[in-house]
Formats: structure tokens, sequence, C-alpha cells
């Protein structure tokens, strides 16, 4: 299993999950090495107020996934229950599996 992100056209990261299942801690570890890099990329290009986007996953909306976007500053889209299809991550998933 892998975390991925991307922002607009560009590639952001992978991060490898291959011991275990995930859980609201190893979310909150990938967040915690993954999206303040993203962040500071962004600003580079100009993008000051992201937004996350993410599916409705019980890891996803944790407590502690959920204090984790609130301290560190990052608005998190709502998402429907149900609807992966409006994730955009959710097509790059399809195509790696093609």
């Amino acid at each position: 299993m892998v975390w991925g992100c991307f922002y607009g056209s560009t590639l952001g990261y992978l991060w490898p999950l291959l011991e275990g299942h995930n859980n609201a801690i190893r979310y909150v570890e990938v967040l915690e090495h993954t999206l303040s890099d993203v962040r500071i990329e962004m600003s580079e290009m100009g993008i000051d107020d992201p937004v996350f986007m993410q599916d409705d996953s019980s890891v996803h909306t944790s407590k502690l996934a959920r204090a984790w976007f609130k301290d560190n500053d990052w608005v998190v889209a709502k998402h429907p229950a149900y609807s992966p299809d409006l994730n955009p991550i959710e097509h790059v998933w399809a195509y790696m599996k093609w």
C-alpha cells in the first residue's frame, strides 16, 4: 500500500506503507513526513491557500488526523461518503492499476 498526492499538474510524493495495516497513527506519520515539503513547494509556486482532499476513511477522519490538520493549518475539503469518483487521486490509482 502507498500514500500519494498531487497538486495541480505537479506530482507529489508516494509514501510506502510496507508493513502492517494503516491506522490513524501511521497516517499522521505520513502527513508529518510529506505535507510540510508539499506546502513549501506549493508556496514556491504561489499556492498559499491549499485545500487538502481525502476520502472519508476512518483513518482520515480520526480525531488524531483532524487535530494534526488543525494544528498544521491545513484546510480539509468536505467529501461526501461513498463518493470516490469525486476524489481526483482515485483516477491516479486506477491508472496505476491499469
